[in-house]
């Protein structure tokens, strides 16, 4: 077995860059680095006897795979040919690897840690690391914190301070990332390397390092804390567009480890079982949904663990809450927990109705479901007030309990429930709606995988979509899927595959043999989807070796929990009625044989077969008769329309209005319908008189909701005593809800409370603000200012003139010098003229106006503004009748 063989069967990827968790451009020192890191998780002297072997063979595989990557020509030959020569000197030498390794990295004590820490932090080396760091990673702290030598959390706030300085001075340049990275980011951070910190001095005191200076104990010591860091950043790269879900089992009554564990594992049997009708014919953008067992950790107790990627088709992520939701509506006495790389993401779909004491920070183990229902832990009102709720957000066993005890009182609000819903309405039937349908001309070879594994075309459109320099290479003579023996057929994609391939612009190589026909060829589209997708499956067999090991593989029928599995999908009707042993009875069981391996009785320990590999060992397995799949292109089934793919304005304003839970709008007629603009007034009065907080505005949710009351008195109480030179005292730095709902109740705001020398000081503020305002109006009315608002009289004149459809001015709007300003009318013209100004775009205007519940036409007015003064609105208030202007 070759090298490459050897590194996908131990450390699950051919990529010998992969292995050592580096980059392929990286540089010598980055290679060793790698090393470094990865043998100090595989070396043999941080494990039992028992897996000494094991680790041995490891270590072994791992030095030589640093051999090629640190020999120049040997890595040259890897980077252009994607292939090692296993008779090179740096290969076939006998070597030591433990001693070859201790050549490589010297036995180093606590103290040369510590020296080399003290000599490192403030150097010009360490700055030199920083910036690079800060470059490498386009300002994200996290992993800057995490690649940077003898780091700690408690350095951050330094080396924040030296990329700042970096910035100033023009060194680098300034990432977004860095410059508004959020406060909860930075604490979820800090909490991180706290736990990280504790569980490092907690392993170092149980494996009584406390003395030892050997090899084995510096081994171990450095290991805990890199192995935490390694960690750490394989979660930060794995999680991207990645979804998590835990099904945990309640009560959760004390049971010994392994009854635990086998009771878990019958469930996922179980779970995998009862809905495997629906995930066996389901299309995975990158990777199926999945359960296994997963220990107790870190007061975690042990549960059942998924964790899915799916790419850039965010549908499989609905998909899978949709699946999980049932799960525990069929299984009443599971609770699951589902999270992506942007944390709760169910309330952040809910966010309109959330209540308003949850946000990010404390939300962590709050959101469950439960019951096939949606449930949110509360939090207390004040410490104590309810019992069974703890202060802080819960832990896992914590919420478990609440949810077991209290089930009722954690039910999620109608409104945030129905909000989840939408997203997952339709399923299971939205599955067929997510497919599309297509003819391709494509190799036999493929056609004939494509009918036992439908699921692999998937892997095809990735590897295509995702093709760099070197996997064009094996495209340039077609070794696997020979052109000549293409022909029509039917392949059903995903919406979101059919677009990645369609959108895609590739001219093949002249030497592939795959020749397309005119644009204007009937079969045009037919032939080059066939060729894209043809290109992408010859990738993923190029990566395979011609002799890959047989020895992943093992029948399915052979595993003890088939015979049961396979009577489970009978009894769910699986098949449908199907006469055992017909094309279409085997089809259907070859495709359940591929699930079961997959997602049912794949054991921990095994490596699954890459996409390469399972099409090599079907077209190995597999026979075809080329003339035969010839005589199914006359009774191909017809292709799926895709006009999905070009949304008119229309079409993406009505998926912006699903999408945020809107109806779809009601036709208006233009004739007909008058637009009350009097709304648009007490709207906005309705907006200015809400209280809002330090989180922002608060905008009226119902438009037909009540205009709240703003008591201007107690605003100015308050305004007063905090420029008052003794402000009152507050017991909390947060307010209750009823607090911002109602200030004028708050008894410190009365000024009967006030003492006499507070109060003198509030009048003198009052007085010198009225002396302010005084100044001002002296100076404006040396100004045209005025001029620009209009008052009541011209409001007056407008509307006479608009009744009498004269094109007129107002005669007497140059006496408006001593008339009042008309504030409804401003405040009317100057939105509209901002609407107007946007074009039909989003901006202020509009947004404002939908949140408060006012839609406004489109200005399709062609004729042009009257000269008035600047405040005129746009055409559509020319149209306008002139009672609707007559506002307030």
């Amino acid at each position: 077995m070759g090298l490459l063989e050897q590194c996908e069967q131990v450390f699950g990827t051919a990529d010998l860059y992969r292995v050592l968790g580096v980059r392929r451009e990286a540089s010598d020192g980055e290679v060793r680095r790698g090393y470094h890191k990865v043998s100090l998780q595989v070396h043999p002297d941080r494990v039992g006897e028992d897996d000494k072997e094991g680790a041995t063979r490891r270590f072994q595989i791992l030095g030589k795979v640093y051999s090629v990557l640190s020999d120049q020509e040997q890595r040259a030959v890897y980077d252009e040919q994607g292939t090692v020569d296993e008779d090179s000197d740096v290969l076939s030498q006998d070597r030591d690897w433990e001693t070859y390794w201790r050549l490589l990295f010297k036995k180093i004590s606590l103290e040369d840690i510590q020296a080399f820490e003290k000599t490192y932090k403030g150097s010009e080396e360490e700055l030199a690391d920083i910036k690079q760091a800060y470059l490498d990673f386009k300002g994200d702290m996290g992993q800057i914190m995490e690649s940077v030598l003898c780091v700690q959390y408690t350095d951050e706030p330094r080396i924040r301070n030296l990329i700042q300085q970096a910035i100033d001075a023009g060194e680098v340049p300034s990432y977004k990332a860095f410059v508004k990275e959020s406060k909860q980011k930075m604490n979820a951070r800090k909490r991180r390397a706290q736990e990280e910190a504790k569980e490092a001095e907690m392993s170092r005191k149980e494996l009584g390092l406390d003395d030892e200076d050997n090899l084995k104990a510096l081994i171990q010591v450095v290991y805990i804390i890199e192995t935490l860091r390694m960690e750490e950043n394989m979660k930060l790269a794995t999680v991207e567009d990645a979804v998590e879900y835990r099904l945990f089992l309640i009560p959760d009554e004390p049971r010994d480890a392994e009854e635990h564990k086998e009771i878990l594992q019958k469930y996922i049997e179980r779970i995998m079982t009862q809905f495997a009708p629906m995930l066996v014919h389901y299309i995975w953008q990158n990777q199926p949904f999945n359960l296994k067992y997963k220990p107790e950790k870190g007061g975690v107790p042990a549960h059942m663990f998924g964790m899915t990627k799916f790419g850039d088709n965010i549908e499989d992520e609905w998909f899978i809450v949709y699946i999980v939701k049932q799960i525990t509506k069929e299984f009443p006495e599971l609770v699951a927990r589902i999270e992506d790389n942007d944390g709760e993401f169910l309330l952040i779909e809910a966010a309109d109705y959330l209540p308003k004491w949850l946000d990010p920070d404390n939300s962590a183990n709050r959101v469950f479901f439960y019951h096939g229902e949606l449930c949110i832990i509360p939090a207390p009102r004040k410490p104590g007030a309810v019992s069974w709720l703890p202060t802080a957000p819960p832990t896992i066993p914590q919420a478990l309990n609440i949810i077991s005890t209290h089930p009722e009182k954690i039910l999620a609000s109608e409104s945030v429930r129905a909000a989840v819903n939408r997203r997952i309405r339709g399923y299971p039937e939205k599955i067929q709606a997510s497919l599309h349908r297509a003819h391709c001309f494509l190799p036999a070879g493929i056609v004939a995988v494509l009918k036992q594994r439908p699921r692999l075309v998937a892997a095809g459109v990735q590897a295509f979509y995702l093709r760099d320099p070197i996997d064009l290479r094996a495209c340039r003579i077609f070794k696997t899927f020979l052109p000549e023996t293409r022909i029509m057929t039917s392949v059903t994609f995903t919406k979101c595959l059919y677009a990645q391939l369609m959108q895609q612009r590739f001219i093949p190589d002249r030497r592939s043999g795959f020749k397309l026909p005119p644009p204007s060829h009937p079969q045009y589209r037919a032939h080059e989807l066939g060729m894209k997708l043809a290109h992408g499956f010859e990738i993923l067999c190029s990566k395979c070796h011609p002799h890959f090991s047989d020895s992943k593989k093992s029948p399915v029928t052979s595993s003890p929990l088939w015979a049961g599995f396979l009577d489970s999908l009978k009894k769910n009707d699986y098949f449908k009625g199907l006469i055992e042993g017909s094309a279409q009875y085997q089809e259907r069981l070859e495709m359940a044989k591929n699930y079961f391996q997959l997602s049912v009785n794949r054991p921990e320990s095994s490596v699954a077969m890459s996409p390469g590999e399972e099409i090599l060992t079907l077209l190995q397995t597999l026979p075809f008769d080329i003339e035969e799949l010839k005589k199914e292109e006359a009774n191909l089934p017809p292709e799926d329309d895709d006009q999905w793919l070009d949304l008119s304005p229309d079409q993406l304003d009505q998926l912006l209005q699903e999408a945020a839970g809107k109806r779809d709008p009601e036709p208006i007629s233009e004739e007909k319908e008058h637009y009350d603009l009097t709304r648009v007034s007490k709207s906005m009065k309705a907006f200015l008189s809400k209280v809002s907080t330090h989180k922002g505005a608060e905008l009226p949710r119902d438009p037909s909701e009540t205009p709240i009351t703003f008591d201007a008195d107690s605003f100015l109480n308050y305004f007063d005593k905090i420029l008052g030179p003794r402000p009152p005292e507050s017991d909390s730095d947060d307010q209750d809800e009823e607090d911002f709902e109602s200030l004028e109740s708050d008894d410190d705001l009365d000024f009967e409370t006030q003492e006499p020398g507070e109060e003198a000081s509030v009048k003198g503020t009052l007085d010198d603000l009225k002396s302010y305002m005084a100044q001002m109006d002296r100076e404006l009315a040396h100004t045209s200012i005025g001029k620009s608002f209009a008052t009541q009289k011209q409001m007056e004149s407008l509307a006479q003139t608009t009744n009498s459809n004269s094109d007129e001015e107002d005669s007497g709007a140059g006496d408006s010098g001593m008339t009042p300003v008309d504030v409804d009318l401003n405040l009317v013209s100057n939105i509209l003229e901002s609407y107007s100004s946007q074009a039909g775009l989003a901006g202020p205007a509009s947004n404002l106006l939908q949140s408060m519940g006012v839609q406004l036409p489109d200005n399709t007015d062609p004729r042009p503004t009257r000269s008035i003064p600047r405040t005129e609105p746009h055409s559509f208030l020319d149209s306008c009748p002139a009672a609707a202007l007559t506002c307030g």
